[in-house]
Order: C-alpha cells, then sequence, then structure tokens
C-alpha cells in the first residue's frame, strides 16, 4: 500500500478487507492479518496496520450480525471457517467477534437502565458464549494480541472486576508490549461509564505505563488520552485527572515519531480540549 496521507492508507487497507471478505478470500485475509502482526507493520501516524484489519472485519461482521433471521447461519458458517483454518488466528476469534456483535445489535447502545431487562439478559447469554468460544482458541489465537485485546473488552462487558480485565492485559502486554490497541480498551474499564473513575484510570495507565519502554512512555500517555478523549470518557478532557505537562511532552513525542498531518490536527485539538 502506497498511501501518503493516513486517511487514504485507512481506506485502501479497509477497501482490501472488504473485497476479501466479500469474496470469501479467508486464507487470504487470514495471510494478511499474520503478515501485519508478525511485522508490527504501523500506519503513517503509527498505529499498528493490524488494528485497521480488525476494525474493517468488525464492519462486515456487524452487518452479519444485524439480521434476526440470518446471524446464526452467519456464526454456523465462522464456526466452520474456524475448523478449516486451524492455525489462523483472526479465523479462529470470528465466532467470538460475531456473538459480541449480535449481543450489542440485541443491547442497543443506550444506558444500561433505558435497557429492557430481557434484551440485557441476552446481551449477557451472548457474551458469555462470545467469551466461552474466544477461551476455547487461546492455545492457537493467543499468538496475536488481538485475542488479549478482546478478552479484556469481553471482561469489561460482563462486568468482571477490574483485576480481572487487568490480569488478562497484563498477560497480552508481556508478549507483546507495543500493542497499542491493547492499552486502549484496557482504559476502557476506568470508563466512568464502566464503573470508573478519573483518578483509577489515571492510576492505571501509571501502572501500565511501568510495562513500556522508557523512550515511549509519554507517547504512550498522550495516545491513551487521545483515546479517552475520542470516546468522551469525560465531558471533557478537564475532567479527567489527566497530567498537563505530561500530555504535552507525549503529544510532541507522537508528533517527532510521526510527522502526519493527521498527528498534528488532532494532537492540537487534544491539547486544546484539555485546557478547556
Amino acid at each position: 500500500l502506497a498511501a501518503t496521507d493516513e486517511l487514504t492508507l485507512r481506506a485502501e487497507i479497509e477497501h482490501r478487507v472488504s473485497n476479501l471478505w466479500q469474496s470469501q478470500s479467508i486464507a487470504e485475509l487470514a495471510a494478511l492479518s499474520d503478515d501485519l502482526r508478525k511485522t508490527r507493520k504501523r500506519t503513517i501516524s503509527g498505529l499498528w496496520q493490524l488494528s485497521i484489519v480488525n476494525s474493517a472485519v468488525d464492519s462486515e461482521i456487524a452487518a452479519e450480525a444485524a439480521s434476526d433471521t440470518l446471524w446464526e447461519t452467519q456464526l454456523k458458517e465462522k464456526q466452520r471457517w474456524a475448523q478449516k483454518y486451524p492455525s489462523a488466528p483472526l479465523v479462529l476469534m470470528l465466532p467470538s467477534r460475531l456473538l459480541q456483535a449480535r449481543a450489542w445489535k440485541v443491547r442497543g447502545n443506550e444506558s444500561a437502565a433505558r435497557v429492557p431487562p430481557a434484551n440485557m439478559a441476552e446481551f449477557r447469554r451472548l457474551m458469555l458464549r462470545a467469551e466461552e468460544s474466544l477461551k476455547s482458541v487461546k492455545a492457537a489465537a493467543a499468538v496475536d494480541p488481538t485475542w488479549y485485546e478482546m478478552s479484556v473488552s469481553l471482561a469489561t462487558y460482563l462486568g468482571r472486576p477490574p483485576q480481572v480485565a487487568e490480569t488478562i492485559f497484563s498477560e497480552g502486554i508481556s508478549r507483546e508490549p507495543e500493542y497499542l490497541q491493547l492499552f486502549f480498551v484496557m482504559s476502557r474499564r476506568f470508563d466512568p461509564r464502566w464503573g470508573g473513575s478519573a483518578q483509577s484510570l489515571e492510576a492505571f495507565i501509571n501502572r501500565a505505563l511501568t510495562r513500556v519502554p522508557a523512550k515511549d512512555v509519554d507517547a504512550m500517555y498522550a495516545r491513551i488520552y487521545w483515546w479517552v478523549s475520542d470516546l468522551a470518557y469525560f465531558r471533557q478532557l478537564a475532567d479527567s485527572s489527566v497530567n498537563c505537562d505530561r500530555l504535552a511532552r507525549g503529544a510532541k513525542s507522537v508528533a517527532q515519531a510521526y510527522p502526519d498531518p493527521w498527528n498534528f490536527n488532532n494532537l492540537a485539538m487534544l491539547m486544546g480540549e484539555d485546557r478547556k
């Protein structure tokens, strides 16, 4: 892929994934995922290209999970694919992805208090199935840090104690300490909407950063708070416990390492949000 800007590169990856999915070129899709995992290839802004592939796959899965009449047929298909490609992490995790997508289709995005009890019960039932499916393929799939990313998310959605998610997170970053997405999804457990707080989020970030190479600590700090801002954990970033000086150092570090307009513009907005 020869794109020279972040959004064009992401669009090219998404287009490639969509084409492979729609043509059911599953072996080629699995090979793409494996290559990006092994090479740790980044986008122009510094994200793992693997995470862009995963997001594109999620989009395809969400469309299949939306059908009340066909989603179970689609699940059986993904289970057959997993049997056909037993050493392909991306394929092995597809049944869990579909179950999670179906769970969210049933629940919707309303606050828990506004979701009918029957829908919440079905959401939990499907998430438990997704968790069971993911655990069943750990031996072969956990070479991919996506397995840990998904496991942490499931622990959050199922309301597991924070230490459960953090144990999964710790194992994941011990195997792949550079995978940004794992830090991002673990921070979600400390989103006030999922039972966290500004103080517990900052405390988690400081714990997590002890596992990061010293040269990358400030950049990771800024990237996590960038994620926090994008997903609106707080009404405004100033409501968090962010360390402004450290955020500024981290933003500068990211921009120097990945001098792309996407980073310049978004980090400038992030710093402006922090000053509100």
